[in-house]
């Protein structure tokens, strides 16, 4: 019986303490803290106003051009343009097969769900001649030739 009065009169003694602990005001204590400090030159800001008016025809974006409307002057521009070195030139880092899988031949990726298939679509590979083939035949129908085939025939010749 002694021992469960001094097991309870310990208890009581240490619920107390706790107690007492709990219901102190907390002790501030202090901890060194570095502060840095740079100095800076002030920001200098310009606020730059421009007002311009460009005046765009009724219409301009949405009537096609006349010369892209013929499909011949598209391909002679899809067979001229090399879409593999133009990758290879922005991608230098990529293997073959990812720079491969970046060439567009329509406006959808080729990894996505809706892309109809290389059987599905006309595929235009890199073939200048042919491209400047298309384009010699339209020169009489769009452009003065004696101006524009200087100016082709040095864009298109490797």
């Amino acid at each position: 019986m002694i021992r469960h009065r001094l097991i309870l009169a310990f208890s009581l003694v240490l619920i107390m303490g706790l107690v007492l602990l709990a219901c102190q005001s907390p002790q501030q204590v202090e901890v060194p803290v570095t502060v840095v400090v740079r100095e800076t030159q002030p920001a200098v800001v310009q606020t730059q106003i421009v007002q311009q008016t460009v005046e765009v025809q009724s219409g301009a974006f949405t009537q096609p051009n006349p010369i892209l409307s013929d499909i011949r002057v598209r391909q002679a521009l899809a067979h001229c343009t090399n879409k593999m070195e133009l990758i290879k030139s922005v991608y230098p880092l990529l293997r073959e097969e990812e720079q491969q899988q970046l060439v567009m031949d329509t406006f959808i990726p080729k990894n996505h769900w809706a892309y109809a298939g290389d059987a599905n679509i006309p595929l235009y590979p890199f073939d200048a001649e042919k491209g400047k083939q298309l384009l010699e035949d339209l020169y009489s129908k769009y452009l003065d030739r004696s101006y524009t085939t200087s100016i082709w025939s040095e864009l298109i010749e490797p």
